[in-house]
């Protein structure tokens, strides 16, 4: 019994000890891409995206302004494109 105690403490501490690792690592990843496609997001379908369609997707919302080359207020689709590749 009073091994499996101590297994127990063993595999809950490596959990607790990693997950927050794990965390990072997926935050990092949200941040990097936009996940939802341009389309998906240009709800008017004019082909250019607002902050407020932007935030639909948190990595766009994120990077819009750094995404926006020209400083027009939208996203075109060579903007968007710009802002997947990182």
């Amino acid at each position: 019994m009073a091994h499996m105690k101590k297994a127990l403490l063993v595999t809950l501490t490596a959990t607790f000890l990693t997950a927050p690792a794990f965390a990072a690592d997926v935050k990092v990843a949200m941040v990097a891409r936009p996940v939802t496609s341009f389309g998906y997001l240009d709800t008017d379908k004019d082909s250019r995206l607002t902050p407020s369609e932007a935030k639909a997707d948190w990595a766009v919302a994120q990077g819009f302004q750094r995404a926006d080359a020209n400083q027009d207020g939208v996203l075109d689709r060579d903007e968007f494109a710009t802002l997947q590749k990182g």
